[in-house]
């Protein structure tokens, strides 16, 4: 009977751990933020739950491309357009918002875009909420800089390639008496210019490969079989969250969450997998990392958003705590796509690995060479009408032809390639909305304002009749009067609105209203309190008493730059305001030291433990959780703990979440029973 009371003990306590934190999404953001959080507070039990998994081969990714299994394919920067939006894509991308390409996995959608590290503009940082400003941000994006080797000549071996039409470009962009500069700070004085231009300013490991995130934070937490480091961080993966635990109060109480047993099925939007939950300690904290569109989605489905609104948001919507910010003023950026030819010039398409097999075998053995950069080759910021006090449209210079080497407008007389024309200063927000099955509708953002289409319209005008002529070299091929659309006259401001408002494509080409997945501002950073919103002060979504945001959701639009660097800057100032509150909660001093990694940008960083909305405040009673720290046990030290989740979504250290109540309510009975009995 002993024996059986001790079994009954042992269910209960591998069905009923808690956690002191969990962080939702292991994406740009929370993998900077755990990755502080995890070594500062080595005392606390920490569990992190990603709808992927390895990515990088450096943290356990497997994927490899065809010619090669000493890299993942997601680190060859020169694989960045043969995955996202591709079938090779399909079992990384989010259904939940399909609309466009999001994608999931450790380090999340850094491992997938083009890595352009622009600071936001200083004026537009200094609209932003007190703490979030140019002077509180700028030391955080050179701490990114310094770690993440941001840098315009990724290739190992110091050169740059595809010259040629950089070269070219470069020539159009001398010649309209734009600047070449270092855009990796956009400062005031590049601001208030009339523009510039300069190489892609991209993030790497050091050595030509895609880095940043996985070699600067994840590899600190997470080992070579994508496995756990830490002992007290557990890893559960293949797992979304479908919804946080909230009470009435505010306060949530766990996560729950579906397992699947494969990477993904996009067949079946129902096929979400077994249910499962993770418990939080009283006290506990849920840090949201699961990006702009998905974020605010969880809120959602959590009872979180702006009460009274929800049958214009969803389904059985029930937002039983008001916070009218969240899903608020979700936007993104807006391209529109036309085609260049450069006489005697060389397109490149890193698609055809037969016809690039030398530069392959040169990226393999000295990580140098066309494959050791992203796309992009030269980018420019001009505006729209000189009127304009600052750049607002990016030009954006790819070696790849539009619709592929193969396509209609690219022969070897053409020889053409995409400039993209990226509206960052759009007017045009919208309020996230979510479809019958509760995944996110397309939003309309894309042109959808008058102001943003006549921005546009002006900048193609400018580029196609006064940039271009500038080398008599180039000449247009997809685009108002090229071969695509030859009835459209490029002169004629009527007709480039017709090609810029329009949502078609040409011969599978997209040309306009173009989704830059530079999604921001859905769950906004915000100092009025009767707004709703995150507080500014310690990312606690105002509403709630513990449930903190980090992600590019927090970002109040228009973010006039390529975001990453800005989610990675600010991830790494919310790790800073994240790990100084929960120092001031601890009943008792710790045995932990505060990490030094991060910038000292203040003695004190401003934390209150009150949020002033709704009257609810985040101070809680100090948990029965001891807060020194434990002895950790040497079978938890030698043996660290898995992170390939298994069927019923066993965390990594054991089986120790569960959904199934049912089992711990049996166990308790048996428990009891064998008491009594033994009494």
């Amino acid at each position: 009977m002993f024996r059986f009371c001790i079994l009954a003990l042992f269910v209960l306590h591998t069905f009923c751990k808690e956690y002191d934190i969990i962080f939702v999404g292991a994406g740009t953001a929370n993998s900077i933020v755990i990755s502080k959080i995890v070594q500062e507070f080595p005392y606390k039990q920490i569990l992190l739950i990603d709808a992927g998994g390895p990515l990088s081969k450096k943290v356990g990714g497997t994927d490899f491309p065809q010619y090669s299994q000493d890299v993942a394919i997601v680190d060859v920067p020169g694989e960045y357009n043969n995955v996202a939006w591709r079938p090779l894509g399909d079992k990384y991308k989010v259904k939940e918002a399909a609309f466009t390409w999001q994608g999931m996995g450790y380090g999340g959608n850094s491992q997938f875009n083009g890595m352009l590290f622009q600071s936001v503009p200083v004026n537009n940082m200094d609209k932003w909420p007190a703490g979030w400003k140019s002077n509180d941000l700028l030391p955080y994006y050179q701490s990114v800089i310094q770690k993440a080797h941001v840098t315009p000549v990724p290739s190992a071996d110091g050169k740059n390639y595809l010259t040629d039409i950089a070269d070219a470009m470069r020539a159009v962009f001398t010649a309209s008496n734009l600047p070449e500069v270092d855009t990796k700070i956009l400062t005031n004085q590049l601001e208030n210019s009339d523009g510039y231009f300069s190489r892609p300013y991209v993030v790497t490991d050091g050595n030509g490969q895609r880095g940043g995130i996985v070699d600067a934070y994840l590899m600190n937490i997470i080992n070579s079989q994508g496995t756990s480091k830490k002992s007290n961080l557990d890893i559960v993966t293949l797992a979304k969250v479908s919804k946080l635990i909230v009470d009435a109060s505010g306060a949530a109480t766990g996560v729950e969450y579906y397992v699947r047993s494969t990477q993904q099925d996009l067949s079946s939007p129902t096929n979400q997998g077994t249910k499962q939950t993770a418990t939080l300690i009283e006290g506990g904290r849920v840090i949201l990392g699961a990006g702009a569109l998905i974020t605010p989605r969880i809120l959602y489905l959590s009872g979180i958003g702006p009460s009274g609104k929800e049958a214009t948001l969803g389904t059985s919507l029930n937002f039983f705590i008001n916070n009218p910010a969240v899903g608020s003023i979700l936007t993104d950026h807006i391209g529109t796509q036309i085609g260049v030819s450069l006489v005697g010039g060389t397109n490149y398409d890193q698609s055809e690995y037969t016809k690039n097999a030398a530069d392959i075998s040169k990226y393999l053995s000295t990580r140098s060479g066309p494959y050791s950069q992203y796309a992009p080759v030269l980018l420019a910021h001009v505006k729209s009408d000189p009127s304009l006090a600052h750049p607002n449209i990016e030009i954006k210079i790819n070696p790849t032809p539009n619709g592929g080497t193969n396509s209609n407008y690219n022969s070897d007389a053409t020889n053409e390639f995409q400039i993209l024309l990226i509206s960052l200063d759009q007017k045009a927000t919208t309020q996230l909305k979510l479809d019958a099955d509760g995944f996110v509708q397309y939003p309309s953002v894309y042109f959808s304002n008058a102001v943003d289409v006549d921005q546009m319209v002006d900048a193609l005008y400018n580029f196609l009749n006064v940039m271009l002529p500038k080398n008599p070299k180039l000449s247009l091929v997809f685009g108002p009067g090229g071969l695509s659309h030859p009835t459209l006259d490029p002169t004629n401001k009527a007709d480039l609105r017709k090609y810029v408002a329009s949502y078609g494509n040409k011969d599978g080409v997209p040309y306009s209203n173009m989704i830059m997945n530079h999604f921001t501002g859905t769950v906004p950073l915000l100092e009025d309190p009767a707004a709703g919103g995150v507080d500014p002060t310690t990312l606690i979504v105002r509403g709630t008493t513990n449930i903190h945001v980090v992600d590019a959701s927090l970002y109040k639009p228009p973010v006039v730059a390529h975001p990453v660097a800005t989610v990675m800057a600010g991830a790494e100032r919310a790790a800073d305001l994240i790990s100084a509150l929960l120092h001031s909660l601890e009943p008792t001093e710790t045995t932990a030291e505060p990490s030094t990694g991060s910038p000292s940008t203040t003695s004190s960083p401003g934390v209150t433990t009150t949020s002033t909305f709704a009257s609810k405040t985040t101070t809680s009673s100090p948990t029965s959780k001891t807060t020194t720290k434990p002895t950790v046990p040497s079978s938890s030290t030698s043996n660290p703990p898995t992170t390939t989740a298994s069927p019923t979504g066993v965390p990594q250290s054991g089986r120790n979440t569960s959904s199934d109540s049912a089992i711990i309510i049996v166990s308790a009975i048996l428990l009891l029973v064998s008491i009594v009995v033994a009494m």
